[in-house]
């Protein structure tokens, strides 16, 4: 398997359970910020979202960084 990849699966992984465990400690952490626990459950669907939408981006300036190029979103680079 490619070393690449692996990372890429484990960081998207450690980053998806991240918003997992978060969810496990919704009612405490609604409690902490003095709001409802639904306001909180929207702030973590936030977050994920946005995740899901920089991650392209994110992807693409590490290829920069890394010397690799993309030919666009959702295309894997050659070699």
């Amino acid at each position: 398997m490619n070393n690449r990849l692996l990372v890429l699966a484990l960081g998207t992984f450690a980053i998806g359970t991240g918003s997992f465990v978060f969810v496990g400690l919704l009612e405490g952490g609604a409690e902490d910020l003095s709001v409802s626990v639904a306001t909180a459950g929207h702030l973590v669907t936030v977050f994920a979202l946005s995740l899901n939408a920089s991650a392209i981006y994110l992807g693409q300036g590490a290829g920069a960084f890394l010397g690799t190029r993309s030919k666009g979103p959702g295309v894997a680079p050659e070699g």
